[in-house]
């Protein structure tokens, strides 16, 4: 748990640069260069994923500030969270707990004097996590049966 705080202040005061936390992608839209860094790597449901956003000129490559930054995020049926964030450092960081695995989209809009500067979607991956029940009956059986067979060899043995 030590490792998020670590992971937030690097990238919250951290200048521009194309190197990712766990995973990402840059992307060119028009005049900018929209960074978008995630750790884990590979996102798991049920953990927390970080999300960091950066807008950048594609040309200089040096960070452009903005006055705010929506983030919304969608699974393939509906929008699931909408945020608006105030970057420091040209950066954004949201800590973010998917309830279930599969695609999911990502989409940054930033704002700069009132207007939607640039926007764009990234897609990312959740992987799907067995439930804890699913791991612990197989263990319970293995356990009864180891025991179930033991009872049953005594048993054979006195009755003979």
């Amino acid at each position: 748990m030590r490792l998020l705080p670590a992971l937030l202040f690097l990238a919250l005061f951290s200048q521009f640069s194309s190197a990712h936390l766990g995973g990402g992608e840059d992307r060119f839209v028009g005049d900018y260069i929209i960074e978008f860094s995630y750790a884990p790597a590979v996102p798991k449901q049920g953990e927390a994923v970080t999300i960091v956003l950066s807008l950048a000129n594609n040309t200089t490559v040096q960070p452009i500030e903005t006055e705010k930054i929506l983030v919304r995020i969608s699974d393939s049926d509906k929008l699931i969270f909408a945020g608006s964030f105030l970057p420091e450092n040209s950066n954004v960081a949201v800590a973010y707990v998917f309830q279930r695995g599969g695609e999911y989209e990502i989409e940054p809009v930033f704002y700069k004097n009132g207007s939607i500067l640039v926007s764009t979607k990234f897609k990312l991956a959740v992987e799907e996590t067995a439930p804890i029940y699913l791991v612990l009956i197989p263990l319970v059986l293995i356990v009864l049966l180891s025991r179930a067979g033991g009872f049953i060899s005594r048993h054979k043995l006195i009755n003979q």
